[in-house]
């Protein structure tokens, strides 16, 4: 008799785990920034300090708006929310930070040497994720900004081996 492969305790989903995006009217997120005691104004609350740095260099040397560049930033956070949850959701598992407040800060908007845009996860944020996702796990991130819109697209992407984490 021939043994029989083992199954996972949870289910092999090579390729795409999760996808989501999102689209910000910039005049509307440009009011939200200057709100007082608006959250996006307060630093840390919403950006690193590295992402309002870059986004402030960014829209000098374009010669734009940083809440352009900002809204695209805001727009990535909350593209990558919905991919994780978007997944977890697949899967019937538990939603992160479940009776938490977000740390948006650390959903870190990085940009490889060309500019393109990638994520790292920070604090109880990157420890809830790896919770539930192997070390393979891994952000796809777009992210443009045009006129009175700002969009992002976040994919969350597993290798072939089982891409969550089983007990």
């Amino acid at each position: 008799m021939t043994p029989q492969p083992s199954t996972p305790a949870v289910p092999v989903i090579p390729g795409v785990l999760g996808v989501g995006t999102d689209l910000v009217h910039v005049p509307t997120f440009t009011a939200q920034l200057e709100l007082p005691g608006s959250r996006f104004s307060q630093p840390g609350a919403v950006f690193t300090s590295r992402e309002l740095r870059r986004a402030t260099a960014r829209a000098h040397e374009k010669g734009d708006s940083l809440s352009q560049h900002l809204a695209a930033l805001w727009a990535v956070k909350e593209a990558a929310l919905k991919a994780w949850v978007g997944a977890l959701e697949q899967l019937s598992l538990p939603l992160p930070l479940a009776g938490q407040e977000i740390n948006w800060a650390e959903f870190s908007v990085t940009h490889s040497p060309s500019g393109a845009p990638g994520l790292r996860l920070l604090g109880a944020t990157e420890a809830a994720f790896t919770r539930d996702f192997t070390a393979g796990a891994t952000w796809l991130i777009s992210a443009s900004h045009d006129g009175d819109y700002a969009s992002a697209l976040a994919v969350l992407t597993a290798p072939s081996s089982p891409p969550l984490k089983s007990d």
